[in-house]
Formats: structure tokens, C-alpha cells, sequence
């Protein structure tokens, strides 16, 4: 995952294995691990690479490396859909803990509301 982050501070990567399960016809589990891929050459950010190999200016600039985990379930009730989610994460760099907490409710909606798009887009559908 790649987030940016406004000057001065460094865009973030966070390196993370992503599991998936379906434990039901109407929900599934997802448990995001985070993983140390410095020592992987295939590895853009986590090993500096994307500093002369990225294809654009944004993805040349110099990156924190921070860590993020998650479990989360989702279940289709009807229309609705129940999403219940445990998480923690550290952007590291210069942006102190108190900070990075007020970001993080924020952040995670707008992480769902980016799979739900992505979901609907991979289906066929337009979101309402």
C-alpha cells in the first residue's frame, strides 16, 4: 500500500502479505501481515529501487517504509454490509503516534470506500 502525504513529510509504503478466506457465501475474512521485503530485489519501494526504476516523478520520490496490520470480516446482510475490522499500524518516519491515531478512522474509510469501488468496477456495476 502506497499512500501519499503532504510536504514535508515522506510518502509512505507499508509491505504487507494480504490472505483472503470466504467463510460463508455472504462473508469473507481478510487478514493483511506486514513483511520486511527489504532483502527481496524485486522489491520497488522497500529496497529503493522506485528511487531510479519509478515510471513517474511521484513514484521516484523517497519513501517511509511503515507497517500495517489488519483482520477484518465482511458480511453482505441484505443490502447492507457489515464490515468489523481490528487494525494498527505505524507510518514511522517523522509523524508522531498522537498524529498518525487522529488520521487513521479517516483513513480506513477511505480505504473501504476504494475496495468498493474497486469491487463493483471488477463486476460490472456502477456504486449509487
Amino acid at each position: 500500500m502506497c499512500h501519499s502525504i503532504p510536504s514535508p513529510l515522506e510518502n509512505r509504503v507499508f509491505s504487507t502479505l494480504v490472505v483472503r478466506g470466504k467463510d460463508s457465501p455472504s462473508s469473507f475474512v481478510v487478514a493483511q501481515i506486514p513483511v520486511d521485503l527489504s532483502a527481496v530485489s524485486a522489491a520497488m519501494y522497500s529496497t529503493g529501487r522506485n528511487r531510479t526504476e519509478g515510471d513517474s516523478a511521484q513514484k521516484r520520490e523517497k519513501v517511509t517504509v511503515g507497517q500495517y496490520v489488519s483482520v477484518e470480516r465482511v458480511k453482505m446482510l441484505d443490502r447492507d454490509i457489515l464490515w468489523e475490522m481490528a487494525t494498527a499500524s505505524d507510518a514511522k518516519g517523522n509523524l508522531p503516534m498522537m498524529l498518525q491515531k487522529l488520521g487513521v478512522p479517516g483513513a480506513v474509510v477511505k480505504d473501504v470506500g476504494y475496495f468498493m469501488k474497486w469491487t463493483a468496477e471488477k463486476r460490472g456495476r456502477s456504486l449509487p
